[in-house]
């Protein structure tokens, strides 16, 4: 019950803050957004002839595998200074 209250007077807050701003009209690029997006894949669908996309792709998403794999070993890294006898303080 005192939860419900608490939640009743935030969303009353929220709702008041919001009302202090006008009423937001989206542009109609950001609308069609998708169109222009499907339009710059379409300008790509010729290369195929040009482009090697089996090599293309790989040598793209090396980097970012690169990436992940040094924050996933940094967060292991992390994970393992909490432990006590480990090199952390625990």
């Amino acid at each position: 019950m005192i939860t419900e209250f608490f939640v009743g007077v935030g969303v009353g807050i929220a709702v008041w803050f919001n009302s202090l701003f006008p009423p937001l009209d989206l542009p109609a690029w950001f609308v069609n957004a998708d169109a222009e997006v499907n339009g710059i894949f379409a300008y790509g669908n010729g290369l195929g002839a040009w482009v090697e996309w089996g090599v293309v792709v790989p040598i793209l998403l090396a980097p970012l595998g690169f990436w992940v794999l040094g924050l996933t070993i940094r967060g292991i890294r992390v994970l393992a200074s909490h432990l006590p006898f480990v090199g952390g303080r625990g």
